[in-house]
């Protein structure tokens, strides 16, 4: 029985493992080895990449169903294996996902929400871990986070603050006496009807931040006398 054919393509004689398997074939396998259908369709790719992303997008749209339902039989007859090619996916294209994750977030704010909300409930435990894991890693975040909830309890007004800006205020040297900061102040205190805005934001040391607590800045200076 022969156990080896040659490849249409680069004419060399190579063993049955070398080939795909094909119906349309006398002998079962396809005329072209492995590696000469690779680099075909590598060099196809790259011709008509963009065909093929409208293709795929296009396939996407009009099948979500199916897709869905193939990745959820995949997930449940090899979880192993899905787990380690979306990891492999995600790891090569992690700007992409990332960017993905953060406009579908904004997209479906509400949706997000209610998710964490119901996880919240259904696992007190792990998300009171991974709040204070998060507060851990973000200690202006959560300061910040903490402010802006003041401000909507006492109805004094939120804007959105971005991470960008709160970064950048912390980088700003102290608004009252130029050493690096290391807090944020509110110009005008939350307890006396300060807003959580950028325009009610600057960067303070330490000291300053904690000396002026809740006063306005003129009775803060009064006291101390500049």
């Amino acid at each position: 029985m022969q156990e080896s054919k040659t490849c249409t393509v680069c004419q060399e004689s190579l063993s049955f493992d070398n080939y795909s398997k094909s119906t349309a074939s006398k002998n079962g396998f396809k005329a072209q080895c492995k590696k000469c259908l690779v680099k075909k369709s590598s060099e196809y790719n790259a011709v008509n990449s963009e065909k093929r992303k409208l293709y795929a997008k296009d396939y996407r749209a009009n099948n979500a169903e199916k897709i869905q339902l193939g990745k959820e039989k995949c997930r449940q007859a090899k979880p192993e294996q899905y787990a380690a090619t979306k990891k492999r996916y995600y790891l090569s294209h992690k700007q992409e996902v990332l960017a993905y994750d953060k406009k579908w977030t904004q997209a479906n704010s509400d949706k997000v929400r209610i998710t964490r909300r119901d996880y919240q409930r259904r696992n007190p435990e792990k998300a009171f871990l991974i709040a204070k894991q998060w507060a851990k890693d973000n200690p202006e975040l959560r300061r910040a986070s903490t402010s802006k909830r003041r401000a909507s309890k006492r109805l004094n007004g939120v804007k959105l603050v971005t991470k960008k800006e709160l970064l950048r205020l912390y980088a700003s040297p102290c608004a009252y006496c130029g050493i690096p900061s290391k807090h944020i102040d509110h110009v005008i205190p939350i307890s006396k009807g300060g807003s959580h805005s950028i325009g009610n934001l600057v960067g303070a040391c330490a000291p300053c931040n904690l000396s002026k607590g809740s006063k306005l800045i003129t009775e803060w200076k009064k006291d101390r006398g500049w």
